[in-house]
Formats: C-alpha cells, sequence, structure tokens
C-alpha cells in the first residue's frame, strides 16, 4: 500500500511556501520512520475566508499545482 502525504489548500495561487511545507513534512515524516512514497497537493473547492469570486478556477489552481510541483523529489 503506497503512503501518500495530501496537503490542501486554495492554493490561489500556489507558491514557494506552500511547496516548502510540502518538503518539510515529507522530510519530517521520513526521519520518523514513516517514509511516503507520493505528497499530494489537493486544491480546494473554495476557501472560507474569501469570497468564490476571488478566487481563480478550480481548473486552473490545478494546473498551477501541477505545474508547479513538476520535478519536485
Amino acid at each position: 500500500m503506497k503512503k501518500v502525504l495530501i496537503l490542501g489548500g486554495s492554493f490561489n495561487p500556489i507558491h514557494k511556501s506552500h511547496l516548502g511545507i510540502a518538503k518539510m513534512i515529507y522530510e519530517r515524516l521520513n526521519e520518523c520512520g514513516a517514509t511516503l512514497d507520493e505528497v499530494w497537493l489537493m486544491p480546494a473547492a473554495q476557501n472560507p475566508h474569501n469570497s468564490i469570486y476571488d478566487m481563480a478556477d478550480y481548473q486552473h489552481r490545478f494546473a498551477m499545482c501541477q505545474i508547479q510541483s513538476q520535478g519536485l523529489k
């Protein structure tokens, strides 16, 4: 069974700090012996603190997550 870290957020837009958080959690869990196979970024459909009209479309935020996470190890 794969062990997957799922990091959720509005990612409106995704930025280096989001990726840094994912990397830090991944590394810390591996140090504790909880070896992970994958990290998934899951854009939220809506941010509870912002109007849906202030957010990029879900498809665009999903695509930004894919682009920004390419080549991460």
